[in-house]
């Protein structure tokens, strides 16, 4: 998390940046059966915090276990 304190004033770079340096996040890995998996659930918090996403995993390797975690996620 990058931050500066400037005049008095927090300034934080945002979510979307510390996102970004996360490599695994186990807290919200185990919201479907299967788990997710490491990449799943940093894309899963991705989508959340923007709202909307994209999968373009190859076959095989998730994208209906994402969109089922993210519609869990919302509800």
């Amino acid at each position: 998390m990058e931050s500066s304190v400037k005049n008095g004033v927090y300034y934080y770079k945002g979510l979307p940046d510390d996102l970004d340096k996360l490599t695994k996040y186990d807290a919200i890995k185990n919201i479907i059966n299967p788990p997710l998996s490491d990449d799943q659930s940093i894309d899963l918090l991705k989508a959340l915090c923007f709202k909307r996403f994209a999968a373009c995993y190859a076959t095989g390797l998730g994208k209906t276990y994402l969109a089922a975690a993210y519609v869990t996620a919302l509800r």
